[in-house]
């Protein structure tokens, strides 16, 4: 079984692209999103790709065949879709579980899969969506 950890990259320009559609398709919608550590890593615990031990201390486990799927959503609440509120655009990343050949997201309530590792409802709210949480510089902020 192969667990090495292979990342797959993409080329800046073919980014580049994608994210230029998106920003011109989509001028009212976030461009990015940033995403604290510590909800991802909460999303791997659940998932048992990472483990801590009593120090604090975490240990990458087999990633095969492990995933996070990643919703997308807007704010029901019209008044608060400004600029300054990421036009209301929200991501929300859960973790999942491969029973046979679909990845079952581990959300409070998906009788599918184990929810042991849960301290929460599964559904990690990343809300800090760009702009208002952009860095200006990046290549990929603003392609027109």
């Amino acid at each position: 079984m192969n667990t090495k950890l292979t990342p797959l990259t993409i080329p800046v320009k073919q980014t580049q692209d994608w994210l230029k559609e998106w920003q011109k398709t989509n001028a009212t919608c976030a461009k990015a999103f940033l995403i604290p550590v510590s909800d991802l890593v909460a999303a791997f615990k659940e998932m048992g790709v990472v483990t801590e031990d009593s120090k604090g201390t975490l240990t990458v486990n087999s990633t095969l065949d492990k995933g996070v799927r990643a919703y997308v959503g807007i704010n029901p609440d019209s008044a608060k879709r400004g600029m300054n509120d990421g036009y209301g655009n929200g991501l929300f990343i859960v973790g999942t579980e491969l029973v046979g050949n679909v990845h079952k997201d581990i959300v409070e309530g998906n009788k599918d899969v184990n929810l042991s590792k849960m301290s929460g409802t599964g559904i990690y709210d990343f809300i800090k969506p760009c702009p208002n949480n952009c860095d200006l510089t990046s290549p990929l902020y603003n392609l027109k």
